[in-house]
């Protein structure tokens, strides 16, 4: 849908703007607040390897 509006924001840019990212945000947060574990897009870019280990533990402890 967003390749349709090409190079630059449009109509459909939008409407996900408007109307799906504040659904799937609103999503994200109801689990986080549920426990479920928080990865946090920029500390992935600044340690990646400690942050899919911190991951990863939650589920099964890994050496």
């Amino acid at each position: 849908m967003l390749k349709e509006d090409e190079d630059s924001p449009g109509n459909n840019a939008l409407k996900y703007i408007n109307y799906w990212f504040p659904q799937i945000y609103a999503i994200s947060l109801a689990w986080a607040n549920l426990g479920a574990h928080v990865v946090r897009y920029k500390d992935l870019l600044v340690d990646p390897l400690s942050q899919l280990r911190e991951v990863t533990s939650k589920i099964v402890p890994v050496g």
